[in-house]
This record gives C-alpha cells, structure tokens and sequence, in this order.
C-alpha cells in the first residue's frame, strides 16, 4: 500500500510546502522557511511548463 507522500501531485506538494513555510515564518524559523521555499522553487521549475514562463 502506498504511503500518503506517493499518493500526492504537484499541486499538493506545492500547498503542502507553502503552508510549512508560513508555520515557520509565523513561529519565526526563518532557516526552515527558507528551505520550504527553496524546495518550492525547485518543484516549481520542474513542473512548470516553460512555455508558462
């Protein structure tokens, strides 16, 4: 059986990860938002269509 992780696309592992990011702004772990927001930009440049661009 699948775990949840493989169950997800894009789009959630995006939303996922914007949401982590801003717990962590809000708490103030700045170190941890940044690398929720790296990873995001990462999902984003491999997802993205580069004709969206």
């Amino acid at each position: 059986m699948p775990g949840w992780r493989a169950t997800r696309g894009p789009r959630e592992d995006l939303r996922h990860l914007a949401g982590r990011a801003a717990v962590a702004l809000e708490s103030g772990d700045l170190a941890a938002a940044e690398r929720d927001m790296a990873r995001i930009r990462e999902l984003e440049e491999a997802y993205v269509d580069p004709g969206d661009r």
